[in-house]
């Protein structure tokens, strides 16, 4: 039985100019033989024949039937008579939707130096011309934009063709946007973007075939933000590797029902080595695997699938189909196919790839250690050859495993069906055999394996027995190396990227300290000042020491040798923190076994919970007034959470970030308003403020030395955040190298980069009246409101007011302090005991020596340096409390003892 009686063979035209639809003739047979597969009508009836306006383009690489497919849309859209051409009745419907209603011109772009722009006016004005419509589209220098002049073009078009549309089609779009300078290329995407956008609002429509996703094109990223504008604007169409399967099956390879029969009786013998044969009916004798790996090559430009399909085809129809192996066109085939074309030599990647495989073909020829299994052995490098050109890099260690060679080849040998197992295990097995001889019969060159996946691959760089090489040095290290790369492997399982900084979480307080990294004699120490902790491994098998010789000699030898050793050098660091990540538990810390800690999976992570355990008391001991903070604050992120709070501290709602944050620091009362007051980190810089004489202010350094250290230790970002709000309400001015920030101008300070305001040069007083202190005195002093008003206005009675008040309960104080000195007798006994009389002496002196302090404001204008904030002067309420209080007790007791 021949192969031509399986299928009814159907050549396909190797090359479709879209031109030739302006033939109606031709067009009717480009629709007839246009074949539709489930996908392609889906999306022709989704995204083509649609009312919606967008602009389209057809992606396919050479030969998939990209020019055929737009010179059917074509011919449909100027053509109504051709709807019965099409062979699927889901597509005729849709396509009624533009049948007949455009006028097209189609246009096929070859070698030109003209910008986009210019070729399709110039041939949008030719066309118009053949109508009798002399339309000249303006210069690109004299417009601002160019859809004015394409709605100018279809005013005129629309005239002579009223309830037309103008539909234009451009072939090899993206071939000539390749070859486009970088400047004129964003001159063409802007361009392209004004087309999409007049095909939205007009009848004018544009399509364009391009060989690949223009969106995805690696070469054109330096344009990215252009080519998203254009991608909003139009759609894609994919034509996929099942379309052209669909096209394969129903053109060249068409079967009656009968022939399919025959096909599935003939591969059912082969079936328990392979699986599911009926894949293999559809595309018979061509090999469903070889379209995929076909369309996957990436260094081959012009690959045209469906022409070297139906060679491979041809030159088998007039021979017999074998019986003693499936006889299926598989990948590994079009290596001698691609080794026919001298043009391939040309590019480096191929001829790298054919020089490394014919070298290897031929050692395999002359001395393949199991002659019997040779021909599988060949078909498995010509096979490795090809997908070797399907990675981007032809030194991407990725390739096929011996499963996948088994099923993509087809891979047979009459012996396995004695063996009388498994079938397809057995054969797997003998494919496993074979590729472990073929690189035992080249002593390991040409061909890897990655054990990780169990890919093989060929390995261009790999022409010299590299791994006898490294065990061969491994033999001669000193200790000290070898200590050495131990050290590299240690800090890339405990992620040390590029310096000895290690920030470990707090995590009793939700915050990372920072401390060091440093090694130790097989271990390493964590350093937080005069903290350390040793880690060391206590236990070291023999493949961890041979692991770690490997990986020594690997780096010795790049440093020495010209062969490229750091695949295996990442292969053998890639084991080793493997091996590490598995034997955390060898590690001891002060003695003890990470063993005791919870388990888990991540050496980093377990480490951290230990240290931490370790070093949560010392932190305290540090820092024991440092907030407790709800989210984590680390050194990466609290740039951004210092942003976030500061942005937030003036708004109603507040993102949940910032409240964690400043109810930490104290800053927020129940009521979730912002009252700095409340906050003893805020209340230390209040007083580091204050205690400045006038005309002096508090210099940065002299705050951090406070704030940053023991106990408080604060990071300066968390200081800026208390700056803040005490600017917010009021309080302090915060001055930078060239602007000065108060209330009145806080929106500015959160617009600030945190860099700059950590910079700040010093803090001042507020320049004007403190609002919040006056009205806190005011009230303090229990004075009727709007005299706090009244003083920023300059009236020296309120003033006066002020000072009467001040000498009235000083002399309440003198007088209270008097009796209390007396003791206050009760039915003969004293009321109260020496330790409250000392407490309210020392109370009532606090309050006596501060409200003497008042009296030396005695204009509106000293009350601009009034030296304290308002929660200084709020904090004297207790004093003049118990002011109060022994007031009435001695008026009681007064009362009473006549009585008595």
């Amino acid at each position: 039985m021949q192969y031509n009686n399986l299928f009814q063979f159907n050549s396909i035209e190797s090359v479709i100019e879209l031109q030739a639809a302006n033939n109606t003739n031709q067009a009717k047979q480009l629709v007839a033989s246009y074949v539709i597969s489930k996908q392609m009508a889906l999306r022709l009836v989704k995204l083509v024949f649609v009312h919606d306006n967008k602009a389209l383009l057809i992606v396919g690489n050479y030969g998939t039937g990209k020019s055929h497919l737009m010179a059917v849309i074509s011919s449909i859209a100027e053509n109504a008579d051709l709807l019965n051409e099409l062979t699927n009745i889901k597509v005729r419907k849709a396509a009624k939707a533009i049948a007949g209603q455009f006028r097209v011109l189609r246009i096929e772009i070859g070698a030109t130096t003209m910008s986009l722009r210019d070729i399709l006016f110039s041939e949008l004005e030719r066309f118009l011309s053949q109508f009798d419509l002399n339309f000249e589209f303006p210069a690109a220098s004299s417009i601002t934009n160019n859809k004015a002049a394409f709605a100018d073009m279809m005013l005129v078009f629309e005239r002579q063709f009223p309830g037309q549309g103008l539909l234009v089609v451009v072939d090899e779009l993206l071939e000539f946007l390749r070859s486009r300078s970088d400047q004129a290329l964003i001159f063409d995407l802007n361009f392209l973007r004004e087309v999409g956008e007049v095909c939205k609002h007009s009848r004018f429509r544009f399509i364009a075939g391009v060989q690949e996703a223009i969106f995805d094109n690696p070469r054109f990223e330096f344009v990215a933000n252009a080519l998203r504008r254009v991608k909003d604007r139009f759609e894609q169409l994919l034509i996929t590797r099942q379309d052209i399967k669909y096209v394969v099956s129903q053109r060249l390879l068409k079967k009656t029902a009968v022939q399919e029969q025959k096909i599935r009786d003939y591969l059912s013998g082969f079936a328990s080595f392979y699986g599911n044969i009926n894949e293999f009916i559809d595309l018979f004798p061509v090999h469903p695997d070889y379209i995929d790996i076909f369309g996957r090559i990436t260094v081959i430009e012009k690959r045209e699938i469906l022409k070297t399909i139906e060679y491979s085809v041809k030159s088998l129809l007039k021979q017999q189909v074998p019986t003693d192996h499936p006889g299926l066109i598989t990948y590994d085939s079009y290596w001698h196919i691609l080794l026919q074309n001298p043009c391939f030599r040309s590019l480096p990647e191929i001829r790298e790839v054919i020089e490394s495989s014919q070298v290897l073909e031929n050692r395999l020829k002359k001395a393949f250690t199991r002659p019997i299994y040779q021909d599988m052995a060949l078909r498995i490098i010509y096979a490795l050859s090809v997908h070797r050109l399907t990675t981007h890099d032809i030194n991407t260690p990725v390739g096929v495993t011996a499963q996948e060679l088994r099923d993509s080849l087809c891979l047979y040998h009459r012996s396995i069906e004695d063996l009388g197992g498994n079938r397809a295990d057995d054969l797997l097995s003998l494919v496993e055999l074979v590729l472990q001889e073929i690189i035992n019969t080249v002593n390991r060159q040409f061909i890897s394996y990655n054990q990780h996946n169990g890919q093989y691959y060929l390995d261009i760089k790999k022409n010299i027995d590299i791994d006898a090489i490294i065990e061969k040095r491994a033999e001669s290290l000193e200790q000290s190396q070898i200590q050495r790369d131990y050290y590299t492997a240690l800090r890339q399982v405990m992620e040390i990227v590029s310096d000895d900084n290690y920030e470990l979480e707090w995590r009793s307080h939700k915050v990372t300290r920072l401390g060091s990294f440093a090694e130790a004699e097989w271990g390493f120490v964590l350093c937080f000042g005069r903290k350390e902790l040793y880690f060391q491994l206590t236990v070291r098998d023999e493949k961890f020491e041979k692991l770690l010789a490997l990986y020594s000699a690997t780096n010795d030898l790049m440093l020495s040798s010209s062969e490229d050793y750091e695949y295996k050098s990442q292969q053998y660091l890639a084991e080793l923190v493997q091996w590490l990540q598995a034997h955390k538990a060898d590690f001891e810390v002060q003695n003890k076994k990470l063993s005791n800690w919870m388990p888990l999976d991540n050496f980093r992570d377990l480490v951290d919970i230990v240290a931490d355990s370790y070093l949560d008391s010392y932190f305290s001991l540090l820092a024991p007034e440092y907030p407790y903070f709800p989210t984590l604050v680390s050194h990466e992120n609290i740039a951004t959470i210092t942003q976030e709070t500061l942005r937030c501290l003036n708004i109603k709602t507040r993102s949940k970030l910032a409240v964690g944050i400043l109810t930490a620091l104290k800053l927020l009362d129940d009521k979730q308003q912002l009252v700095p007051y409340n906050s003893k980190y805020a209340e230390i810089i209040l007083e580091l403020v204050y205690q400045k004489p006038p005309g002096k202010v508090l210099n940065q350094g002299e705050l951090y030395s406070v704030i940053t250290v023991t106990p408080y230790c604060l990071e300066p970002e968390l200081v800026i955040i208390l700056i803040a709000a005490l600017v917010y309400v009021g309080e302090i001015s915060l001055v930078l190298t060239k602007q000065s920030y108060d209330a009145s101008q806080f929106e500015y300070i959160a617009a600030r980069p945190i860099k700059e305001l950590l910079t700040f040069k010093h803090l001042e007083k507020h320049r004007d009246f403190n609002l919040f202190a006056l009205k806190a005195l005011f009230e303090l002093l229990e004075l009727p409101s709007g005299l706090d008003i009244a003083i920023t206005e300059y009236d020296q009675t309120a003033v006066e007011l002020l000072q009467i008040r001040i000498n009235q309960l000083l002399n309440q104080i003198v007088t209270v302090q008097h009796n209390l000195n007396s003791d206050l007798y009760f039915w003969g006994k004293p009321v109260l005991s020496s330790a409250e009389k000392s407490y309210y002496q020392q109370s009532l002196s606090t309050s006596n020596n501060f409200l003497e302090s008042l009296l030396n404001y005695t204009t509106p204008v000293k009350f601009k340096n009034l030296k304290y904030s308002a929660s200084k002067i709020t904090a004297q309420w207790s004093g003049l409390k118990i002011l109060k209080n022994i007031k009435q007790l001695i008026t009681i007791l007064n009362e009473l003892s006549p009585t008595v």
